[in-house]
């Protein structure tokens, strides 16, 4: 709840991303298309595409939203 993290994935306040480089299209890109367990670079779980197929999945938008809250995550409005 905290986005810090856990054995399912990684800490989404550190900065540090395994995946991307961070950016605001990076972060809309890997939740577009997921991360496939075959390409797990870290310890965690695989991660579907468009946050899976449950109950439906994310639109557009949504991703767009979730994505502005993942990088507001490391990079703070002044």
């Amino acid at each position: 709840m905290d986005a810090k993290g856990d054995v399912n994935g990684p800490d989404l306040t550190s900065g540090h991303y395994t995946h991307i480089d961070g950016s605001y299209d990076s972060i809309v890109q890997l939740i577009t298309t997921g991360v496939p367990a075959a390409a797990l670079k870290a310890h965690t779980r695989p991660m579907p595409a468009r946050g899976g197929s449950r109950p439906a999945p994310l639109t557009d938008d949504q991703i767009r939203e979730v994505a502005a809250y993942v990088y507001s995550l490391t990079h703070p409005m002044h």
